[in-house]
């Protein structure tokens, strides 16, 4: 192969490589963005209902979880 020719193979594989790179990133993103619009309602709920002592707790993977299904959050 010359060093003029155009390496399709290679640069589909690039392209794709490139695709999934940004579409993971994206994901990350919107997932980002899901969990802190999530984390947010929960402490306005805990809030409402004067249970700000909870708050602090949110901290904790298992109790933030327990509270979710709490809230049906």
């Amino acid at each position: 192969m010359l060093l003029t020719e155009f390496d399709e193979k290679a640069y589909i594989e690039g392209v794709k490589k490139q695709s999934y790179e940004e579409g993971e990133a994206i994901g990350e993103a919107r997932g980002e963005a899901r969990g802190a619009e999530k984390l947010a309602r929960l402490v306005v709920e805990l809030k409402k209902r004067g249970r700000v002592e909870d708050i602090a707790k949110v901290t904790d993977e298992s109790e933030r979880e327990r509270l979710y299904r709490e809230f049906n959050i």
